[in-house]
């Protein structure tokens, strides 16, 4: 529920406010009565529910997901993708589904047994690490650990789904830091805040070796990076591309 309230009767009766996730099992019968909302789901099939879950689904309809670990993870990514769908390609939204389709499978097998199994759902909890990573990556004492933790597999199961990728979980969190800051530097709230500043907000604690992350990962430094976003942001205002439109016309004429 993204906006408003909804009283379900479904297994019980819940009262549901913005921000609560819960599961609605569309072979049972269930009623709701909603204000006036925004919601979002993801459609998931019953075999691959089954699969990960067991045969008994009798309980799933109207159980409320946990608001706290990869729940909020999922909340989260949820919410990105619904608002960014309209700037997405056709295949970039259906991977965005896809993706939480199989997050959604890794919190469902976490809830029955406390933990997912990665052979059975490797692409899942690697996806939910990167989703993790993506969320909590300015936090500076984010942890392979804290990650295996919340996603729900062991530490040697974590680096063993980024191996086969031939990727590390700790060079994961260092480029998400990276590619934040990179993000931040010209917009108006990074703009206001030194390199170092924006570089400690997002998780960096050595300053001089972000320095030199920074320039390996995009060939720049961060103040050459700075200054060309903010005139390649200077260019597309719409006074910019007006002003550039009436040149390109009189210059035609």
């Amino acid at each position: 529920m993204r906006r408003g309230t909804s009283n379900l009767t479904h297994n019980g009766e819940h009262r549901l406010k913005a921000g609560d996730m819960w599961l609605v099992d569309y072979a049972l019968p269930f009623r709701t009565e909603r204000s006036r909302h925004r919601a979002c789901g993801v459609v998931l099939s019953r075999r691959s529910v089954k699969e990960v879950f067991g045969a008994d689904l009798s309980r799933l309809g109207g159980h409320r997901l946990y608001a706290r670990g990869l729940g909020a993870v999922v909340r989260a990514h949820m919410t990105v993708a619904l608002d960014e769908a309209p700037y997405m390609s056709t295949e970039q939204r259906i991977g965005a589904v896809r993706t939480l389709a199989d997050m959604m499978l890794v919190v469902l097998q976490n809830m029955r047994f406390g933990a997912a199994d990665p052979d059975q759902l490797g692409e899942g909890l690697y996806r939910s690490a990167l989703a993790v990573i993506e969320l909590h990556c300015a936090d500076p004492d984010l942890s392979p650990e804290r990650i295996a933790l919340m996603v729900g597999c062991s530490r040697a199961s974590l680096y063993r789904l980024f191996a086969i990728r031939d990727q590390g979980v700790a060079e994961a969190i260092w480029q998400a830091r990276l590619e934040r800051v990179h993000r931040e530097l010209s917009t108006a709230a990074g703009v206001g805040m030194t390199i170092g500043e924006l570089a400690l907000q997002c998780g960096f604690s050595d300053l001089s070796s972000f320095g030199r992350m920074f320039k390996r990962r995009y060939g720049i430094g961060p103040q050459e990076a700075r200054r060309a976003g903010l005139e390649a942001g200077a260019r597309s205002t719409p006074r910019a591309r007006a002003a550039a439109g009436a040149g390109r016309f009189t210059s035609s004429e």
